[in-house]
């Protein structure tokens, strides 16, 4: 009896996913994959470092056996100037991942991790399932169904990221901060940012940023960071009438995100931050931002536009 041998090409497993994918979207079953090229240069640069620490990281760990997760810590985004925030948002721009802190509610994680009890699964590994609210600030938990498209976002994200960055961080001294001899901040540019409070209103510089008092009790919030800036605050050791408007589990960042504190100015004030833990700083020069990579023309665009808002007409 003879045989036949079909000969697939090479990469056929590929030209038929990205069939299946095309058809799919058509049928509006599947979201089609982000477009990456929307990005600013420096967004672009910031997902890149996002998922190079990912794919590092995913490259060498094993996930939770029972449920495909993975615990990454924060700190290693923290290294190359990215924080939660920005892990959050351009991993969750990737199919087949998927940030799992915020679906954790604190009170509920404290009480299946308390009562729960399942004979024979390794202790360590179950509660994984249910991370302590100290995991939650210390860890980025994501789920992996399919790491495909994060290898593909990053092959594309790199094709677009300018060889200047590149050339850049190659430079970068082991502090993270760029060579004394690069260029700091065009002429006319403001060369500090400072924060100050008059009667109930957060201003920076001569830009009005938002009004407290119309957030309620996020003032006794604010306040409390403002007197203690440069000290890294914590939920457990805070007084309680700094955490009369962060009752339950509402975080920090939502928290000063209310106050105005969004995007660029979210970066360049709170370097630090997370749901139980944050880090203000009253005055931070153009210098430094130009350092930490903060897109100085984007923050001075996000301040006047709060200023609009805010001032009375």
């Amino acid at each position: 009896m003879s045989t036949c041998t079909i000969q697939l090409p090479q990469d056929f497993n590929k030209r038929y996913k990205a069939y299946r994918d095309e058809l799919l979207i058509k049928q509006g079953v599947k979201e089609p994959p982000f477009n990456w090229t929307r990005l600013s240069p420096d967004n672009l640069d910031i997902a890149r470092r996002v998922i190079k620490v990912t794919t590092n990281f995913l490259e060498l760990a094993e996930p939770n056996v029972f449920l495909g997760q993975y615990k990454i810590p924060l700190k290693k985004f923290e290294d190359e100037k990215v924080y939660y925030d920005d892990v959050a948002g351009i991993l969750g721009r990737i199919e087949g991942l998927k940030v799992k802190n915020d679906d954790l509610s604190y009170q509920r994680i404290e009480q299946l991790r308390n009562r729960v009890v399942v004979p024979g699964i390794v202790h360590d590994d179950f509660l994984d399932f249910f991370p302590s609210e100290k995991s939650l600030d210390e860890y980025v938990f994501v789920w992996v169904s399919s790491s495909e498209e994060l290898y593909e976002a990053r092959s594309t994200i790199e094709s677009l990221v300018s060889p200047k960055v590149l050339h850049i961080e190659t430079s970068v001294a082991t502090d993270g901060v760029l060579p004394a001899s690069a260029p700091l901040f065009e002429e006319g540019m403001p060369q500090s940012f400072v924060i100050t409070t008059k009667d109930r209103e957060i201003w920076v510089n001569d830009f009005l940023l938002s009004k407290p008092h119309a957030v309620g009790a996020n003032k006794g919030f604010f306040d409390y960071i403002y007197e203690n800036a440069g000290s890294r605050i914590e939920r457990g050791l805070m007084p309680d009438y700094a955490k009369e408007g962060i009752k339950g589990d509402k975080g920090f960042t939502k928290v000063i995100n209310e106050l105005g504190f969004k995007g660029e100015i979210l970066k360049a004030f709170c370097p630090e931050r997370s749901k139980t833990k944050i880090l203000l700083r009253k005055e931070i020069s153009a210098e430094q931002l130009k350092r930490e990579r903060i897109n100085i023309e984007l923050l001075l665009q996000e301040l006047r536009t709060a200023h609009v808002k805010n001032s009375p007409t």
